[in-house]
């Protein structure tokens, strides 16, 4: 761990250090994480090129993600049931958006990937280009709107290759499609009751 920190990489503990070797090596072993984490918790100790970070409990783990820039996607509005995993394949990234409880949730996935996004749906197999979506030119990266529903599992696949297609960059109202007709954008959109939306 002290090598890979070093050169670089973040190790973050969870409450308190382990203090049993498998070897019986358990001086050996407490002396090596507390030179490595030290004894504050929770506290943040830099070591060669990396960070060494130890969170108090689960709860901790998304600001230590987030402050080592290691995050799947930051939430925003923070969605406290959904879960974020990133996987690459090739030039490709993939994340897989988990609505873990029984609520609809809305919020934005700032996602650090390049390109265009498509949204998958597990459950029926249609994939289809995001209507919304924009680049965000601060952090580098896209933003991409998501309302799931309750349980709902969402694949959102940036494709690093693909040219971007008509699409909007915010929208007061769910959108399923955006298709460019000529000089004119075409958008389907879905209101759950009258009025006028900006």
């Amino acid at each position: 761990l002290t090598a890979f920190v070093r050169g670089g990489g973040t190790v973050v503990a969870v409450g308190e250090l382990p203090g049993d070797e498998a070897n019986g090596g358990d001086r050996g072993l407490e002396r090596a994480l507390y030179a490595l984490f030290g004894e504050q918790l929770p506290g943040i100790r830099r070591t060669g090129a990396g960070t060494a970070v130890r969170v108090a409990d689960v709860t901790g783990l998304r600001g230590a993600a987030h402050a080592a820039g290691v995050a799947a996607a930051v939430l925003e509005p923070a969605a406290e049931a959904v879960r974020v995993l990133r996987t690459t394949r090739g030039e490709d990234i993939a994340f897989l958006v988990n609505n873990e409880s029984g609520q609809a949730v809305e919020t934005v996935a700032a996602l650090p990937a390049t390109g265009v996004p498509e949204l998958w749906d597990p459950a029926t197999g249609i994939a289809r280009p995001a209507p919304v979506y924009r680049r965000d030119r601060g952090r580098g990266g896209l933003r991409v709107p998501l309302r799931l529903r309750p349980y709902e599992t969402l694949a959102i696949v940036v494709r690093a290759a693909t040219r971007p297609g008509a699409h909007l960059t915010d929208a007061a109202l769910p959108v399923e499609d955006v298709t460019a007709r000529k000089d004119t954008l075409h958008v389907t959109a879905v209101a759950d009751a009258p009025g006028s939306y900006p």
